[in-house]
């Protein structure tokens, strides 16, 4: 029989064995990198993630093809890309790739803390990013050498490879979408009868047969559709979390398996189609969550394509064709009629009218002359100018304005972090609920316990309270941003309702 590799559970050859003693065992790995992995990680304190991993790491041999050049992350050139430095200390934000579950990014947050350097490390399991804040003692090559060396994948943020990533996550929920309406109307339909017949006297075959077809529809319902709700569930219990997966997962899965025991004896009702309906309505909200977050990266990613990606560089009288991101403080670039500046600069020669509605709410052009500045991503609408380039990439005022998007999406407003807090309490209320009603049942008419707890499970969960606040702040952002208004911090909507005084300038904006 083939034994699995203990890192990433695939087949170990053969003809090449490796292995070591590790936790107290003699482990066998599939190749030298997973047994170079599960040596480091042990090494460097971080065995635990072996107790609390819900999958097999992703494999070495997998990973290699797609690592980068390390030299080239720390070439001043390439970190213009993806390295913002604030004085004394830089932050880098990169792609992850290998994750398969929370346990990844506590052992990847655990081993980059003890890299010499590094301030704060945060780890978004469900976009796959990492934001590292470091100084001089280290640097992105070491960064992501470390984060190779525990079995994962780092390159520097690509916006275009997050918005693949966010339109992947929106087609499998879709599909779980679909296959939860498809089988909750279904279901439906066939309960109706179920309904119905019980009032005119349907035999008991029928009553049988219908409640079979019911189960046969709901059954791929609950396996696929509700599958991320026991992941999810089964996470937090193993990080002693309580999250609204927990009670949902618990009522789900306890009327699913009573009503399939009372659909194989005969005995009790049946509640195939209200266990679909419930998965359909959760699966539904979520899917619009996710689409209203692919939007407000789509909205992001608009701001990032004002500016053009070449550039007319003068040199010596001479005009070429280049790249916006090659550009250097001091070149000279021209700038066409209808054309987007490709940087932020000072205006050498030329007169014209330069639209920056997009960028500051001037509703209006503005007359440009020479030793006017001029941003980059707004809009020539007359005159060739000839520009001389004062700040490009990061360092552009477009550029701060997509890191202040940024921040805002990623912080939480104050009713976000107050309904985090809550929902863990008030979910232990609805289990310690439960547990009561149940016993209460029980000692006065105990076959109508089961029933009455699961109502309460289910009646009591905490969606709207889970879903409705991102869902809420993430639409909003989105839709302000659409029509012009774009929010810098978290707490921005929330402060609005205490404005009693609104001031324009004479433009309006």
């Amino acid at each position: 029989m083939t034994s699995a590799c203990f890192h990433c559970a695939l087949p170990v050859p053969l003809s090449e064995r490796y292995s070591c003693n590790l936790l107290g065992q003699e482990r066998l790995f599939c190749c030298a990198g997973c047994q170079a992995v599960a040596q480091t990680i042990v090494a460097c304190g971080c065995a635990d993630y072996y107790q609390h991993r819900l999958q097999p790491a992703t494999s070495f041999q997998a990973l290699a093809p797609e690592l980068p050049d390390l030299a080239a992350l720390d070439h001043p050139a390439v970190q213009a890309d993806y390295v913002q430095h604030q004085g004394s200390v830089d932050q880098a934000e990169l792609t992850l790739a290998g994750l398969t579950c929370t346990a990844c990014s506590w052992l990847i947050e655990h081993r980059l803390m003890q890299l010499p350097g590094i301030e704060q490390v945060a780890v978004n399991f469900s976009t796959q990013r990492l934001l590292v804040r470091f100084d001089e003692r280290t640097s992105p090559s070491k960064i992501v050498a470390a984060i190779r060396d525990i079995g994962y994948q780092a390159r520097p943020y690509v916006a275009y490879e997050h918005e693949i990533l966010l339109k992947k996550t929106a087609r499998t929920a879709s599909r779980r979408l679909a296959l939860a309406g498809l089988g909750a109307m279904q279901a439906m339909m066939f309960a109706l009868g179920l309904y119905l017949g019980e009032r005119q006297g349907m035999s008991a075959e029928t009553r049988d047969y219908l409640r079979l077809v019911t189960f046969l529809v709901s059954t791929p319902v609950v396996i696929y559709a509700g599958w991320p709700f026991y992941r999810q569930a089964a996470i937090s219990l193993r990080h002693r979390h309580l999250s609204m997966d927990v009670p949902l997962t618990l009522a789900v899965l306890s009327a699913y398996l009573a009503s399939t025991w009372a659909m194989i004896t005969h005995r009790g009702d049946t509640y195939f189609d209200s266990i679909s309906m419930l998965i359909f309505f959760v699966t539904a909200s979520r899917y619009l969550e996710t689409r209203a977050r692919l939007s407000a990266g789509e909205i992001h990613a608009n701001i990032q394509a004002l500016t053009p990606k070449l550039a007319w560089l003068v040199e010596n009288e001479q005009t070429q064709r280049v790249a916006s991101a090659s550009l250097k403080v001091g070149d000279k670039v021209r700038v066409l009629p209808g054309e987007s500046l490709p940087c932020d600069g000072k205006i050498i020669s030329g007169h014209t009218l330069i639209g920056e509605s997009l960028l500051t709410g001037e509703s209006l052009p503005l007359e440009k002359g020479p030793n006017d500045l001029v941003i980059a991503g707004s809009q020539n609408l007359e005159q060739t100018l000839t520009l001389e380039v004062t700040a490009v990439g990061t360092a552009t005022v477009l550029a701060g304005l997509e890191r202040l998007l940024n921040r805002a999406q990623a912080e939480k407003p104050h009713a976000a972090q107050l309904a985090d807090r809550v929902a863990a309490w008030l979910i232990a209320g609805i289990l310690v609920a439960t547990v009561a009603t149940y016993t209460y049942w029980h000692v006065h008419h105990s076959e109508h316990a089961f029933w009455y707890a699961l109502a309460v499970l289910i009646v009591t969960c905490p969606c709207a309270l889970a879903l409705a606040v991102p869902a809420a702040w993430t639409i909003s952002t989105t839709t302000l941003a659409k029509q012009g208004f774009l929010i810098g911090r978290g707490h921005v909507l929330e402060t609005l309702q205490n404005i009693t005084t609104v001031l324009f300038d004479k433009t309006g904006t």
